[in-house]
């Protein structure tokens, strides 16, 4: 029997009642050779059954059962089981539009490794915002201030793992950008591609996530950048000729602080920023206070509860955060009135309906 075009690679923890669209999402799929590696990780509810009731039948996919070791940990199981020529990560709460293999089988080339879709957000079934990447060979550069998308976005050859390793299993956040610096540093090839082929679900998660954790982790894939990686079996490694450490760090500091904001923790925020522009004397703009309003905190929040939230709590937090690192009133004024910008519009949509409320929009702006 010869090996599949594509492996599909689903870990799943306590994610049973999400796993049924996800693989439906497969078998919708138009091009029909893949096979699915769904990795229980030691779910403590009914997930594992689930997924064998699921895939009963169907002779492309498994389910293989493990102790909960975390997220990385059932990805690499998953690797080490999976004979497809390119491999994909979908997580058992998203799912793959049905063009998905039909459109990425389109473009690889034996001169590609990676190639990256666009993809949606979707949250309650609606989809709130698609993001499509132009079609470009990326290089390290592309990868350096931050992750480029969400990881079943990535179609990745297979024999790049023997060459930098799996993923980080000492890493909880970051473990797949981690991933493609590594791929990227050991000169493996990559393109992106405009198609909306992918759905992100959005949940909520910010009330219990640990930020300060998920910071120093995204530090330490980011100091990680401009030295040559021992993970990675190859003589020559590509490394950055230049490299902004200060704008990386901006990019990681200011969704950490939204995050503790959100929780409440707004002087833990403020502590974290006052020691980190000491501590590397940062110079933020005005866009990268705007960025405490990311997908990890209120940027996709969207029913009347949760933009009455952001009124009361949120916003009232982030002016106390903004006051205490803010002097120029003028200058906190455009950031607060940037940072809600998308709240307003949505806001004026529910209280006023679309077309008043698209009226009401043209003269926020």
């Amino acid at each position: 029997m010869s090996s599949p075009k594509f492996s599909v690679i689903i870990p799943c923890f306590n994610q049973g009642h999400f796993l049924k669209q996800t693989i439906k999402s497969l078998l919708d799929q138009s091009f029909w050779d893949w096979e699915a590696i769904i990795v229980d990780d030691g779910s403590t509810d009914n997930s594992g059954k689930l997924a064998e009731e699921i895939v009963a039948g169907e002779s492309r996919a498994q389910v293989i059962h493990q102790l909960n070791n975390g997220l990385s940990a059932a990805r690499n199981t998953g690797i080490g089981h999976a004979k497809g020529e390119f491999l994909v990560f979908l997580d058992s709460d998203d799912w793959l539009y049905p063009e998905y293999f039909k459109t990425v089988n389109s473009y690889l080339s034996e001169d590609l490794d990676i190639l990256i879709t666009g993809y949606a957000h979707w949250k309650d079934g609606l989809c709130l915002q698609s993001v499509s990447k132009p079609k470009i060979r990326l290089s390290l550069e592309d990868f350096m201030s931050g992750n480029y998308g969400p990881v079943m976005t990535f179609s990745v050859r297979k024999n790049i793992f023997d060459e930098i390793g799996c993923f980080d299993e000492t890493l909880k956040s970051g473990e797949d950008w981690d991933l493609w610096i590594r791929a990227m540093k050991a000169g493996r090839r990559a393109k992106a591609i405009s198609e909306i082929l992918a759905a992100y679900r959005f949940q909520e998660q910010s009330m219990s996530r640990d930020a300060l954790r998920m910071y120093r982790e995204l530090e330490i894939v980011l100091n990680r950048v401009p030295e040559n990686d021992l993970r990675i079996n190859s003589k020559i490694q590509v490394l950055p000729q230049r490299f902004d450490f200060s704008q990386g760090i901006l990019n990681i500091l200011f969704p950490t602080i939204g995050v503790l904001i959100v929780q409440g923790k707004v002087s833990e925020a403020i502590h974290l920023y006052e020691k980190e522009q000491r501590r590397l004397e940062l110079v933020p703009t005005k866009e990268d206070f705007v960025k405490i309003n990311s997908y990890l905190t209120f940027r996709y929040w969207s029913t009347t509860d949760e933009i009455q939230r952001v009124f009361l709590e949120i916003k009232p937090r982030v002016i106390s955060f903004l006051e205490a690192n803010i002097k120029d009133d003028n200058y906190r004024k455009i950031v607060v009135k940037r940072m809600f910008f998308t709240t307003e519009q949505k806001y004026n949509h529910l209280k006023f309906g679309v077309f008043f409320g698209c009226i009401i929009n043209a003269f926020y702006k």
